[in-house]
């Protein structure tokens, strides 16, 4: 009797709808977004949720991020649910549309594979860049008026400016730096280190 030979091959795998749900404590409950979710067609079984804070290190939506597969739909109930900002928010999208992953929320009614939705990462775009542009002005701004203080940008002394000279000419006497950390510590009682040491020599040579 002949034998068929019969190599079982693994299912291709389909199109999948994936939910992502979040609350930002514990006593929140993530009922209302997983309803909405199922409502919408994503299988229980494939909805990601955390109880987590959108500042906090969102382990779920890493793992759901990681699993995605061209072809696959995310969805979430609200934008403020995936990203913290919209600079956040539009590195999520556009990571999901490299890899060909559509993106669906539900309260804006925002699906990123109708043209309406193309047209809105566009305007996100724009607007992601705004808030990066705003963030720069604000840090240069604030920059500004430190320095006009007179601070200036860089690691903070530890030493005054009496004690950086005595290290100077520790140093030039031929201590180590091993020998001037021990002999600040004995008569100052101050500790550092080996890399202040060096810095204070380096800045002294400039």
């Amino acid at each position: 009797m002949l034998k068929a030979n019969l190599t079982l091959r693994p299912l291709a795998r389909t199109n999948l709808m994936i939910g992502y749900a979040r609350v930002s404590t514990a006593e929140q409950s993530l009922d209302m977004q997983i309803k909405a979710l199922q409502d919408y067609g994503v299988e229980e079984t494939r909805i990601w949720s955390e109880k987590r804070s959108a500042a906090a290190k969102r382990v779920k939506l890493e793992r759901c991020l990681a699993m995605l597969r061209a072809g696959d739909t995310l969805v979430v109930w609200k934008l403020d649910r995936l990203a913290r900002s919209m600079i956040d928010l539009l590195r999520i999208i556009e990571d999901l549309n490299k890899r060909e992953v559509s993106f669906v929320s539900l309260t804006e009614q925002i699906e990123t594979v109708t043209p309406g939705g193309k047209l809105l990462l566009h305007v996100l775009a724009g607007l992601a860049q705004f808030e990066r542009d705003l963030i720069k002005q604000r840090t240069k701004a604030g920059m500004d008026a430190k320095m006009a203080t007179g601070w200036r940008p860089g690691p903070k002394r530890k030493l005054s400016a009496d004690l950086e000279r005595a290290v100077v000419t520790w140093k030039s006497e031929g201590k180590t730096a091993k020998q001037i950390i021990d002999k600040v510590y004995r008569d100052y009682q101050i500790k550092i280190s080996a890399r202040l040491v060096y810095n204070t020599i380096k800045r002294s040579n400039k």
